[in-house]
């Protein structure tokens, strides 16, 4: 199996299965935030890279996007919050999920071009 398709099964599964209990703090979507932007960085890089160096990139791509992952996974809003805090929260929630998979599926589709695959 390629190494690329075992990242992405654990970072999907990573994903689906985010538990929602625990409250987490604002610096909390900061430091997820940044790890965002620097993804998006390397994959842009990866994007204007030879064909040589695009591998080691969307490589470290992927490490930079399980680590995002991680740190999404620990990230909880709180029992506490009332409704709009907690909506609030999903939506944030939800915008950094969606950037984090939009990469993904970027990444995905660059390392299907370079093994030939349409």
């Amino acid at each position: 199996m390629n190494k690329h398709v075992g990242w992405w099964i654990g970072l999907m599964l990573v994903a689906v299965a985010l538990p929602q209990s625990v409250a987490a703090d604002k610096g909390g979507f900061d430091a997820a935030r940044h790890k965002a932007v620097l993804a998006q960085r390397k994959l842009a890089e990866a994007e204007r890279a030879s064909a040589d160096q695009k591998r080691t990139l969307l490589d470290e791509h992927m490490l930079m996007m399980q680590d995002a992952m991680t740190h999404m996974k620990g990230m909880q809003p709180g029992k506490e919050m009332s409704r709009d805090e907690h909506a609030r929260w999903m939506a944030e929630h939800q915008a950094l999920m969606d950037d984090l998979l939009t990469q993904m599926m970027a990444d995905h589709k660059m390392m299907m071009g370079m093994n030939g695959c349409k």
